[in-house]
């Protein structure tokens, strides 16, 4: 039995992103709302911060600490997510694939296990492709599938 949820849902970021070490080092600072029920109602919005490190041209590792206000029946509650991040692409052609395996450890702030509260571990793995249009009358250069989440 499968449920279909019909719902146009918008997600809307803005970043700033600092590289040092001729681009091998960046950090990213990201703010994010998230809108549900046709896009009129906040569903959580959250700050990110973000470091990577370009171990190799198509190799490298991220960590990040995310800062979220979920919307919740009763009221926003605030939750906490480290998160750590392998990260390798290749190209093939004017193809571009993207695969980023994910660590995280999310939990409700304020609230322990004796709260009722149990941490959530994740293994996550996204999967992206992006392909280059090329030289053209059309302005954008890149067409790319959503990501791709397998938990």
């Amino acid at each position: 039995n499968s449920t279909t949820v019909r719902d146009f849902e918008t997600w809307n970021g803005v970043s700033l992103k600092k590289s040092f070490l001729d681009k091998k080092l960046s950090f990213k600072l990201t703010e994010e709302i998230r809108l549900k029920n046709n896009s009129t109602t906040i569903n959580n919005f959250f700050t990110v911060l973000e470091s990577s490190y370009d171990l190799h041209k198509r190799l490298s590792v991220s960590v990040g600490y995310r800062f979220i206000k979920d919307n919740r029946k009763n009221g926003y509650i605030n939750q906490g997510r480290f998160y750590s991040d392998l990260n390798f692409n290749h190209k093939i052609d004017r193809f571009k694939f993207d695969y980023r395996f994910r660590f995280q450890h999310q939990q409700q702030l304020g609230m322990t296990i004796s709260d009722g509260d149990y941490p959530e571990v994740k293994y996550r793995l996204k999967a992206q492709v992006a392909y280059n249009i090329g030289t053209s009358c059309i302005q954008h250069k890149k067409m790319e599938t959503g990501p791709l989440h397998f938990r």
